[in-house]
């Protein structure tokens, strides 16, 4: 039952990191490599709270401010630099963040990381987790799927296709995308923190680039404007890993093997669908 519980919450877990990366990279075409450094920082927000002796209801508050106040960052340099440079910060970001965290000993413990997180009360055992990991997953899907068939979600389309022929009708698109980042960084505080509850422990080598593989996988599988296709994505970086269960790997590399299987699956991707990466132009 145990096992059964962990697989259903991670998947409702992936799922709302799937529409996070749905949003931001398959629907508007932003290359917001600053993901894993959203998700990271709110996790040591929510951790370090805690610790602080804040309860968790409140320091789950904290870890959204402190997304939305990274995530307004990321919008900010996005509307000032190239696509380019601002993929370059964001893969930066996470080192520098990794740096920074491994190196304040007395407020994040280094690289032993953060055990001993606290769930809420009414969220005691691993059924509740799974529960609401479910409620919480489906909330946010509901979510997309109505904002899809908004005005706004045919901008957010139209932005990844033709950004110029969006400004000449008059749409503000440095708003546009602000917009689609921040909303994007606040979902995965949401996967983030319900993560880090159910494991209750913060490795302080979370992150970095196989969460970035991890979240690319995602955006890829999930690249038309369905959602069913986010769905598919989370069912496959979910379940994939599990088939490996049934080789005898040592667990000191199942770790790493699972690593080598997204990166493998995610340049089989690549090669397939790289004609999809770029849309075609719509004339007037």
């Amino acid at each position: 039952m145990g096992y059964f519980l962990t697989i259903l919450s991670f998947f409702f877990n992936t799922l709302i990191q799937g529409v996070a990366v749905h949003l931001v990279l398959s629907l508007a075409g932003i290359i917001f490599l600053g993901m894993p450094t959203v998700l990271k920082a709110s996790l040591y927000a929510l951790a370090i709270a805690e610790k602080s002796g804040i309860s968790p209801e409140v320091s789950f508050f904290i870890a959204i401010l402190v997304s939305l106040l990274v995530g307004l960052l990321f919008a900010l340099l996005y509307t000032r630099v190239s696509p380019d440079s601002f993929a370059v910060l964001g893969m930066a970001s996470m080192l520098a963040l990794d740096a920074l965290v491994k190196s304040m000993d007395k407020v994040t413990n280094g690289v032993l990381g953060i055990s001993g997180i606290v769930r809420p009360g009414w969220m005691p055992d691993l059924m509740m987790v799974g529960i609401v990991s479910v409620i919480v997953g489906l909330i946010c899907l509901f979510f997309e799927l109505i904002l899809l068939q908004t005005p706004f979600g045919r901008k957010m389309r139209g932005f990844k296709e033709d950004e110029i022929t969006l400004q000449s009708m008059g749409i503000n698109t440095k708003k546009l995308s602000r917009f689609v980042i921040i909303i994007s960084s606040l979902f995965l505080s949401i996967a983030g923190s319900l993560f880090l509850w159910r494991i209750q422990f913060l490795d302080a080598n979370f992150g970095g680039v196989p969460a970035l593989v991890f979240l690319l996988t995602l955006g890829i599988l999930a690249l038309k404007p369905r959602i069913r296709f986010v769905v598919l994505g989370s069912a496959v970086v979910t379940f994939l890993p599990e088939i490996l269960r049934f080789f005898q790997f040592p667990s000191s590399l199942m770790g790493y093997i699972r690593d080598l299987l997204y990166a493998l699956f995610l340049i089989l991707l690549i090669h397939q669908l790289h004609k999809h990466f770029i849309p075609s132009r719509r004339t007037i």
